[in-house]
């Protein structure tokens, strides 16, 4: 994946209906111009993101394995879906999952921040648009 370190997270929107989400990320310019890029998640599956601090700067988006991934978040995963139904009834029985979603092409990213906003998102497309 491309690396946005640096990159001041704008804003972003979640389209539950359409499973989307959409990251507008800015490169503050020197002449006081800014550049943005829309970094778009299309079939998500799942998503967790925290510590908004209203002024989120990127560290990294970083894909990883999906053995990793559910090895580093599957019990915080299968406790939220006892809790609530979070993220949908293949986060019931993650036995199976790590195969499933390899399957489906799923891919774990992790956002870490310098400043404020962490989490991850399982999508199966990762695309940078120039807004």
């Amino acid at each position: 994946m491309k690396s946005y370190h640096d990159f001041h997270i704008y804003g972003y929107e979640v389209d539950s209906v359409k499973r989307k989400i959409n990251f507008r990320l800015a490169w503050p310019e020197k002449n006081g111009e800014t550049s943005i890029v829309n970094v778009l998640f299309d079939g998500v599956f799942g998503y967790e993101l925290k510590n908004d601090s209203m002024a989120n700067i990127v560290f990294e988006f970083e894909e990883v394995s999906l053995k990793d991934f559910f090895g580093a978040y599957g019990s915080e995963i299968r406790e939220s879906y006892r809790q609530n139904g979070a993220y949908g009834p293949w986060a019931h029985d993650l036995g199976g999952t790590v195969d499933d979603l390899s399957r489906k092409d799923v891919k774990a990213i992790i956002l870490s921040s310098s400043i404020g906003m962490v989490g991850w998102v399982l999508a199966q497309t990762i695309e940078e648009q120039n807004a």
